[in-house]
């Protein structure tokens, strides 16, 4: 995978995890916010990155590589970590790994292992690859998932892109990884000032990782975000979500800083 870094000069440190059906740089616009402040880091996601032919492999893959790279750099403690949907995935099986200590962090959307039985499982892979093979079809399918009043023209040509760049192996490796990624057991306790955001709009579709994380850590701040859907905000909104990750930042004093 490839590292992107920006605002190499600050202090804090924040891990950002994107979502699956998106490139790294969708976040470019809030990237440039906050780089003038922290220092942001953002993986091209195995599978993802536009300029390599390559299949996703799984989350526990991702998390691994991606902790392995920040032990190199000597960042085994960062002040921040975002995902989103997939990346929301990442960023639980990261932290409950708990390898790199991290001081505040966002599950947006995230995507937890289902606990449900094996059949109905199959039933939610399977239909999951229909619907994104078939987006890989038409952008005008993309627009139905993700309406052009609710999200830019420029949102739905990236997702768009990053659609016609998968293949079908990855699309299935996707939701089967994200669907029933492995968690320790015990979990470890954490420090973590952590918080799961969802848009009004997909809170259904949200229930049962809402459920799975209320189990799992009982300190987590829920922030339901009013008259948006899966991934709206951040993406429609860039400049207020990046105030949003700045000012959670801003309120753990204590900063994690490589020697």
């Amino acid at each position: 995978m490839k590292f992107h870094e920006f605002g190499c000069k600050n202090e804090k440190i924040l891990l950002m995890f994107h979502g699956s059906c998106m490139t790294w740089d969708m976040y470019e616009k809030s990237i440039k916010i906050m780089a003038e402040k922290i220092h942001v880091i953002i993986p091209a996601i195995t599978g993802h990155d536009l300029s390599i032919k390559e299949d996703f492999t799984s989350v526990e893959e991702v998390v691994c590589e991606t902790e392995n790279w920040l032990f190199n750099k000597g960042y085994d403690k960062i002040d921040g970590l975002y995902g989103l949907s997939m990346g929301g995935g990442l960023a639980i099986h990261m932290l409950a790994n708990n390898r790199i200590k991290v001081k505040y962090a966002v599950i947006d959307g995230g995507m937890t292992p289902y606990e449900l039985p094996w059949l109905v499982t199959r039933f939610i892979v399977v239909r999951d690859f229909i619907m994104l093979e078939l987006g890989r079809s038409s952008k005008k399918l993309v627009e139905r998932f993700f309406p052009p009043d609710k999200y830019t023209n420029e949102v739905i040509d990236g997702f768009y892109k990053a659609l016609r760049h998968y293949n079908g192996k990855s699309i299935w490796r996707v939701f089967e990884s994200c669907n029933n990624y492995l968690m320790p057991d015990p979990l470890p306790m954490l420090d973590t000032k952590i918080e799961y955001w969802y848009g009004e709009r997909e809170e259904k579709d949200r229930a049962l990782d809402i459920k799975y994380v209320k189990k799992i850590w009982t300190n987590v701040k829920f922030r339901k975000i009013m008259d948006s859907g899966h991934g709206e905000y951040c993406l429609r909104f860039p400049d207020k979500f990046a105030a949003d990750i700045l000012q959670g930042l801003q309120q753990n004093k204590s900063t994690y800083r490589a020697d």
